[in-house]
């Protein structure tokens, strides 16, 4: 293929659109396919640790959008965003299809000292990272 007919083949290539089924519904939904994939990754990370904390365990840090309308975190945390850290002091944990709920220690609430009870759903999760692996994914929080 010479330049001039590479040229005359993307000048006659049609031009994107969005393609839609029979329903109205985007063909190619890659936000949201691309979502999908990255939960399924912070589920599967989740879902290897054990339903209690231990000493061996790398720490995780889960960034979470406090102002989704399904997640509960302790009335002390304010704020639209909140970066919680899944350490050794865990307990409880129970990871599901839609999100995870895990028991952890807040020092500036004062609250029980068996911790409280968080829930987030996959949806509002942000980011989630392990230093000790060097990784880090950064999500986009779906509101419904």
């Amino acid at each position: 293929m010479t330049v001039s007919s590479i040229d005359q083949h993307h000048a006659e290539a049609p031009t994107f659109r969005t393609l839609v089924d029979e329903d109205g519904q985007d063909l190619f939904p890659f936000s949201a396919i691309m979502s999908k994939h990255m939960i399924a990754v912070a589920r599967d990370v989740m879902s290897r640790m054990p339903v209690e904390g231990a000493p061996e365990l790398p720490e995780i840090f889960l960034e979470v959008r406090t102002d989704h309308p399904r997640t509960i975190v302790p009335p002390c945390i304010t704020g639209p965003q909140v970066v919680l850290l899944v350490n050794a002091t865990y307990s409880d944990l129970w990871v599901d299809e839609e999100g995870m709920s895990i028991r952890l220690l807040f020092d500036a609430c004062g609250g029980s000292s068996d911790g409280d009870i968080v829930y987030i759903p996959w949806k509002a999760l942000a980011s989630i990272s392990c230093p000790d692996h060097e990784f880090r994914l950064e999500l986009v929080p779906q509101y419904d």
